[in-house]
């Protein structure tokens, strides 16, 4: 199999620098991306998004632990870089708008000078602070073509999502892409809790309940019932990545204690279910100097998918079709 042979959507990446996690440079991003045959990326903010002018650096939306495993305080912070001084403040409504509003138009001029890869959007909707009128004006749009919905990062899982914002999703006919995650130990902190509210099998029930399409990300956490819940769903889609990353959290946040992340996926779900993702800044890889960005995913898909027989038209699907059939492009 020749790689650069492949076209391929990259369904789910970031942009934009993160209070926590890695900073999702798009320069960088978009040199690579042009070296894999990406056409099309579909691109969200960062998940704890920093917003830097001059010396201060804001961060819209945070949460602080409280005094239970359930409870948070959401905060805003703007930071002086030259004082160290860090002020918090009560967040404010829609605390995601303006990052969201920036990456809009960012893409809507990335894309007026250069057509490859064609870039898209999911503005990332915050389930309990976001004033759903508001967030619409995003999804009015032309550069939309999906929702993110970041758990970990807003505290939040499907049983918050209201009953007037799966309505207003239904109405639109938007696919939604969600952060999924576990935690298999005792919980006792805010992490672990907010782990176990996006869980994989959570968002695929609520999926299905509602007959909103889905992009489970990280391999639905390899979970076999979330694949049973799944199977034959032609609304629902599974990422492939950041494979390695993962592979670092196996002990506590995959349901399956894997020596192969892909291997173990290609296992566990048929390839007209999958979708290549890069998850751009977390494509990490760990060196003996650290984590340093991965660029290589491809080959290993094709590496497993060969070791499994899965022939050529299937990861046509699993790089483009899927995808495309998925957000409509």
């Amino acid at each position: 199999m020749v790689t650069e042979s492949f076209r391929k959507i990259d369904a789910h990446s970031h942009f934009g620098k993160s209070y926590f996690g890695p900073d999702s440079i798009p320069q960088d991003y978009l040199n690579n991306a042009r070296s894999l045959n990406i056409i099309a990326s579909v691109i969200s903010p960062a998940p704890t998004p920093e917003i830097k002018n001059n010396e201060l650096i804001f961060r819209p939306c945070i949460w602080k632990p409280r005094e239970s495993p359930n409870q948070v305080q959401y905060v805003s912070q703007e930071e002086n870089t030259l004082t160290g001084e860090t002020i918090e403040n009560s967040v404010q409504r829609n605390p995601y708008f303006e990052t969201n509003e920036k990456l809009i138009n960012f893409v809507r001029e990335t894309n007026y000078i250069s057509s490859s890869p064609r870039l898209m959007v999911m503005p990332t909707y915050h389930p309990l602070l976001d004033d759903l009128k508001k967030f619409t004006l995003l999804l009015d749009q032309p550069e939309v073509v999906a929702i993110k919905i970041h758990g970990i990062a807003t505290f939040t899982g499907p049983e918050s999502i209201s009953r007037q914002a799966v309505k207003e999703i239904q109405r639109r006919q938007l696919p939604v892409v969600v952060h999924t995650d576990m935690y298999k130990g005792e919980i006792t902190n805010q992490l672990d809790f907010a782990r176990e509210m996006n869980h994989p099998r959570k968002w695929a029930r609520w999926s299905i309940e509602n007959s909103i399409p889905i992009l489970l990300t990280h391999g639905a956490r390899l979970d076999i019932e979330t694949m049973k819940i799944i199977r034959n769903k032609k609304n629902i889609f599974v990422g492939c990545s950041p494979d390695l990353y993962l592979f670092e959290e196996r002990t506590h946040s995959l349901a399956v204690p894997t020596n192969n992340f892909l291997s173990d996926l290609f296992n566990l779900t048929c390839p007209e279910q999958l979708v290549f993702d890069i998850d751009f800044g977390w494509n990490l890889k760990n060196t003996k100097t650290g984590f340093e960005k991965d660029w290589d995913m491809d080959k290993r898909i094709e590496l497993n998918a060969k070791n499994k027989k899965i022939i050529r038209r299937d990861l046509e699907n699993i790089y483009f079709n899927n995808a495309s059939n998925f957000y409509k492009i």
